[in-house]
């Protein structure tokens, strides 16, 4: 009896060692799969293999971390939903994780355009930051995400004094704000009154020239074909005048909607040249990450 004991120990002991191998080689295998995607810009794949690492993994504090890892390669790739569903499972399984989630919150906050939810974080994020990287890198973009909402004189002065890349985006902002965006109604007027010089108001003086030179051509139909009481070539061409003239119209309202926003683009894309951020996924489940200025 104590022999079958015995043997029924040994046996459960070997099958626990073999199952916990088992687990380590598919936490193994899954870990390059996902490095590999990554090397290879596959972030939607590679953040499915990170995911899945969480779900393998039998260390209870280094699960956040893979789910982590998921929610940066859901954002690489646009998935901002998903990113959010992996970051509601990373501060679950790992609250000491809250800061490096809100960061990577925000970020995908930025990049859906939802600047107010950005500096939602940013703000959370700014309350427990010190100094160094971290501090500096959340300072620009709380700045990046009070420019996107137009509040340049916040943004300027939250970066009042700094040096360096902080200075840079303080300059970008300043001349954002010493610009002046155009009036879409104006535009509109504009481009009722001569077609063409909606766009002109706006900078697009090729869109405007050849607005003038259609319409142009156009009227002319229209003098000739009346000219030669040509009635049914006159309704045509009119109909086509008129579709051209309103066009002209709303042409110059878009034309002054287009230049506000090629201007705020300009000055977010400077912002964003002013740093970055990356993460080192060779070292998850601990979360490494780097800022460059």
């Amino acid at each position: 009896m104590k022999k079958d004991l015995l043997a029924v120990g040994v046996c459960c002991t070997l099958a626990c060692s073999t199952a916990a191998a088992a687990g380590t080689d598919a936490l193994g295998a899954a870990r390059d799969l996902a490095l590999q995607l990554v090397a290879e810009e596959s972030h939607k794949a590679a953040a499915v293999e990170f995911r899945r690492m969480a779900l393998l993994s039998e260390d209870p504090a280094g699960v956040g971390g893979f789910f982590w890892a998921a929610a940066y390669e859901y954002h690489a790739a646009d998935e901002h939903q998903l990113a959010a569903r992996m970051l509601d499972a990373c501060e679950e399984r790992s609250p000491g994780l809250r800061a490096e989630a809100l960061l990577l919150r925000a970020e995908s906050a930025l990049a859906e355009g939802d600047d107010e939810e950005a500096e939602f974080y940013l703000r959370s994020l700014q309350s427990r930051a010190g100094e160094g990287d971290a501090a500096l890198y959340t300072r620009l973009r709380l700045a990046r995400a009070l420019s996107g909402q137009k509040r340049t004189s916040e943004a300027i002065s939250l970066l009042e004094g700094s040096t360096g890349t902080c200075a840079d985006a303080r300059q970008a902002i300043a001349a954002y704000e010493r610009g002046r965006d155009k009036t879409p109604w104006v535009g509109g007027v504009l481009g009722a009154v001569l077609p063409g010089l909606g766009h002109a108001y706006s900078g697009e003086y090729a869109n405007g020239l050849r607005a003038l030179l259609l319409n142009a051509l156009f009227i002319y139909g229209m003098v000739e074909t009346a000219d030669a009481e040509a009635w049914g070539g006159f309704a045509v061409i009119s109909f086509f005048e008129l579709t051209w003239y309103t066009g002209g119209i709303y042409g110059g309202v878009d034309a002054a909607q287009r230049h506000n926003r090629r201007r705020m683009n300009e000055c977010l894309q400077a912002i964003d040249e002013c740093a970055e951020m990356k993460a080192d996924l060779k070292t998850v489940p601990a979360v490494t990450l780097t800022f460059g200025f």
